[in-house]
């Protein structure tokens, strides 16, 4: 059930009345915000090859940018980029070769890269023994340990059976592919396991048949038969190889016949290799393990991404096996933090979040610029609340404080209370001119927010006046906070 919303008056000598609604809706939020790959341009954010070195070459040559000797009318020699053999994607389109069942970008991102090609026109003739690579350098660190790649893969042959018989069957090492490897410095595998992965045609490929609009350099007969790969996502683990450089190489392959092309779509990115934390729908903290794995969470055996920890405790230890696509495994460890709730304590026009790491005031939905501090003054009609962040990194937003501001000059003269002399020297006197019906509770703070000092009146009903010394603090001005009867006055005080 929503509880009713707290009225609260708050009155400052500038003769206004702010008047504040607070609106229960405390809610708990883990935001992802994407952070940019580690690795400069990986995922082609810049929209170009920076970082990046291309190649070309025809088969069965293994090493590119090699002149061999060839009959053959589309080889070519070359190391640098070629336009229409590496090419950069800039807009989601549906690609024709899978019946327009895969887009050029994964979701989620503003870039890919097509690794080969297929057909004519545009593209280039996508057949002749083709091989074309892409390659990315850099030294490994604790911040981009993770290495997460998405891909998609189009072959026009294999040795699968096929739907329909005018698939010609190939022996493995002439079939089209997709292969990514991680090399060091002298070219060498890192780790002929791990650090090698290839994608000829399986059972999980799709098969797709469509008449083409125009010609195709690898027509079989009227159709066009392709098997692909839709989006996938792979990561391998990089931190055995910390202080060292590496090369991330990917690679397509047209059939060694000739005839028929194999292209891929694929980004990249480098991350620290970590578990990320935030807030479950359930109150408790999310776990997220790195993408492109399989999972096994200790002690739960849950085998999703993510998981949600209920009323764990500070220094609980989770852990998360994780398994990629060739079967090679990585352990990760977490630390869990007690969830924090956020609120926020009022004192004046000045609000107060409690707990969290850092902050962010809202203002009417727009973030307050500077307004970071865990302390906020508010001057302004508006509505407003505090974005916390805790050790989960989960982010929680606070009550919704509605403030509106109003002439008030006839309603401070009402309360008859007054403070004199002021400005004084040393000693002030705060004094209410008629009884009071509750207590009235009294705080003086410097213009830096340090409270100087706080007091009561009306704790006796007969007593409705207080003096207080402020003999020996600096010359200045102070301000005054009078809580009564759920309004707070907020005055000057001057000291000479």
């Amino acid at each position: 059930m929503k509880k009713p919303l707290l009225k609260i008056n708050v009155f400052i000598k500038a003769l206004w009345l702010i008047t504040i609604f607070i609106a229960f809706n405390y809610n708990v939020t883990s935001q992802t915000i994407p952070k940019p790959s580690a690795c400069v341009n990986m995922d082609f954010s810049m929209g170009n090859f920076t970082n990046w070195v291309g190649h070309t070459s025809v088969w069965p040559d293994t090493i590119p940018g090699t002149k061999i000797n060839t009959n053959c009318t589309f080889a070519y020699y070359n190391t640098g980029i070629v336009n229409g053999r590496q090419t950069i994607m800039t807009a989601a389109t549906a690609d024709i070769n899978t019946c327009n069942n895969v887009l050029t970008i994964p979701a989620g991102e503003k870039f890919a890269v097509r690794l080969g090609n297929g057909g004519n026109g545009t593209w280039g003739p996508g057949n002749g023994w083709q091989k074309d690579y892409l390659s990315y350098a850099f030294s490994v660190n604790s911040s981009n340990a993770l290495l997460t790649y998405k891909y998609a893969v189009l072959l026009q042959d294999s040795s699968y059976t096929q739907r329909s018989s005018s698939m010609t069957s190939h022996g493995s090492a002439l079939q089209p592919r997709f292969i990514v490897s991680i090399k060091d410095t002298a070219t060498n595998m890192i780790d002929s396991l791990c650090g090698f992965f290839k994608e000829i045609s399986d059972a999980n490929y799709i098969y797709c048949r469509y008449t083409p609009p125009g010609v195709i350099a690898a027509t079989i007969g009227t159709d066009v038969e392709t098997i692909y790969k839709p989006w996938t996502t792979a990561s391998v683990d990089l931190r055995s190889y910390i202080g060292h450089t590496i090369t991330v190489q990917f690679e397509t392959w047209d059939c060694g016949l000739g005839a028929h092309f194999g292209y891929a779509y694929f980004t990249a990115r480098c991350d620290s290799f970590a578990i990320t934390r935030g807030c479950g729908v359930k109150g408790g903290v999310l776990l997220t393990a790195p993408a492109g794995f399989k999972y096994k969470w200790i002690p739960s055996n849950d085998t999703t991404q993510s998981i949600e920890v209920l009323n764990g405790k500070t220094g609980d230890q989770i852990e998360v096996v994780l398994t990629n696509k060739n079967g090679c495994s990585s352990n990760l460890k977490a630390i869990i933090y007690s969830v924090i709730k956020n609120k926020i304590t009022q004192n004046g026009n000045i609000f107060t979040a409690i707990g969290g790491l850092g902050y962010q005031w809202f203002k009417d939905g727009v973030p307050v610029n500077a307004a970071t501090a865990q302390n906020f003054l508010t001057r302004e009609t508006g509505n407003y609340f505090v974005q916390v962040r805790d050790s989960n990194e989960c982010i929680s937003n606070s009550d919704t404080i509605a403030v509106i501001i109003n002439s008030i000059r006839e309603m401070v003269a009402k309360h008859n209370f007054s403070v004199h002399p002021n400005p004084g020297s040393g000693l002030f006197t705060f004094e209410f001119k008629e009884k009071l019906n509750a207590v009235a509770a009294v705080e003086i703070h410097s213009l830096t927010g340090q409270k100087v000092c706080a007091f009561k009146i009306g704790e006796d009903p007969s007593i409705l006046k207080q003096t207080i010394d402020l003999e020996n603090y600096p010359a200045g001005i102070y301000t005054v906070h009078i809580s009564y009867m759920n309004t707070v006055w907020t005055q000057k005080l001057v000291k000479i």
